[in-house]
């Protein structure tokens, strides 16, 4: 009976997910077998990227656990990249491929269906390892945040197979904005502190980034009222190159200051410091945050239409 709960528990938020996901594309279904495909194909994923982390983890000493500072590279270099990563090949390598992802709100779809297979798996690995509690607060937590990352991924994927030019960009653009919503999900969950009450609200922001997308993705569906244009709609707001390198020079400013405090608040936790060491670490927290926030800000200038 424990086995069969334990399972349920593992595999049910993925489903059902993916389901919520699936109905959302209200003008045109996507064939229910390539979206299998796709979700098997992001849980075949899990376990090449976990023996990936597990190789860097021994190689490197890094433990996500170990302190703060190691959980926020461990977080942000390590984990975040390789999964979301592999939940962009999962994409990439058939539905991206597939005539069937003919409009943006495909990409989400697909992009869903990746994330859930590939955090179906690694659900099952944690719930049989740790019991009901840990699944309880996966099916709320985890599988929702993979889910929103896959989306993000398909989102932008899905900007670009219809706009070539862009491709390249909107890649990386995806996969820049889920891996900042992994790392940062990631280190609060393993900081064993306060900091794990912040889960909460990042879920929430990523839910309205995630609902954002639809949004725009269904009002601009080639399907919508009826219709079956091969027209790509051209009031789709897109990045620049320049908007791009803003947002990831913001959020490597914003990082390195979110290092520096780390750091700080281990060492002051140490022993005491003169105002000279406060100052120094004052300075090289605020400076780097505040560049760091009017770069993504300014970065909203660098929007046009595809």
């Amino acid at each position: 009976m424990l086995f069969l709960t334990l399972l349920v528990l593992s595999i049910a938020p993925g489903i059902s997910i993916l389901w919520y996901v699936y109905n959302k594309d209200k003008y045109e279904k996507e064939p229910k077998k390539l979206v299998v495909k796709t979700f098997i194909l992001g849980a075949c994923f899990t376990i090449p990227a976990g023996l990936l982390e597990v190789a860097i983890q021994s190689i490197t000493g890094i433990r996500m656990e170990g302190s703060l500072v190691q959980g926020f590279i461990g977080a942000f270099f390590f984990v975040a990249p390789i999964e979301e990563y592999a939940k962009y090949l999962a994409i990439r390598i058939k539905a991206f491929r597939s005539s069937e992802m003919n409009e943006v709100m495909d990409g989400i779809v697909y992009g869903v269906a990746a994330a859930m297979g590939f955090a179906t798996l690694e659900n099952i690995a944690y719930v049989f390892q740790h019991g009901i509690g840990t699944g309880v607060m996966r099916a709320f937590l985890s599988v929702p945040g993979h889910g929103i990352e896959g989306a993000i991924i398909g989102y932008y994927l899905g900007l670009g197979k219809f706009n070539p030019k862009s491709l390249r960009r909107n890649t990386l653009t995806g996969l820049t904005i889920a891996i900042f919503f992994h790392g940062t999900f990631d280190f609060f969950a393993f900081s064993g502190s306060a900091l794990a009450i912040f889960i909460i609200p990042l879920i929430f922001f990523m839910y309205l980034s995630f609902r954002k997308r639809v949004r725009l993705a269904l009002k601009n569906s080639r399907f919508r009222d009826g219709r079956d244009t091969e027209e790509f709609p051209t009031k789709v707001i897109k990045m620049t190159t320049k908007g791009v390198v803003k947002i990831i020079f913001g959020i490597f400013f914003i990082s390195f200051s979110a290092l520096i405090l780390i750091g700080s608040i281990a060492a002051a936790s140490e022993g005491d410091w003169d105002a000279a060491e406060y100052g120094f670490s004052i300075f090289f927290t605020v400076i780097p945050t505040v560049v760091g926030t009017l770069l993504i800000f300014s970065s909203r200038k660098d929007r046009v239409e595809a």
